[in-house]
C-alpha cells in the first residue's frame, strides 16, 4: 500500500520512492472493467500531482520487449534526483 503523509494513495506495483518513480504493470487482470480503469486514473493521477513519474506498461511490454521496458525505467532512474 502506498502511503504519502499518512494518506492512503493505493496499491502500486513497483515503487522507486528515492526517485519518485512508481511502475505499474497492467493486465487484463484486475484492470479490465470500466470501474478498475477509473480507480487506475484516480490513483495516476493523484500520484503525478504528488511529483511522481508514473510508467506504465501492459504484461505483453514486459513479456514481449523486456529489454524496451528496463530502457525506459533506467532513463528515468538515470535522471538527478
Amino acid at each position: 500500500m502506498h502511503t504519502i503523509d499518512g494518506r492512503r494513495i493505493g496499491r502500486v506495483d513497483f515503487d522507486f520512492d528515492p526517485h519518485r518513480l512508481i511502475i505499474e504493470v497492467n493486465g487484463a487482470k484486475g484492470h479490465a472493467s470500466d470501474p478498475d480503469r477509473a480507480n487506475d486514473a484516480r490513483r495516476r493521477n493523484e500520484l503525478q500531482q504528488l511529483g511522481f513519474v508514473v510508467l506504465e506498461f501492459t504484461y505483453s511490454q514486459v513479456i514481449g520487449d523486456p529489454e524496451g521496458t528496463v530502457a525506459t525505467i533506467a532513463a528515468v532512474l538515470r535522471k538527478p534526483l
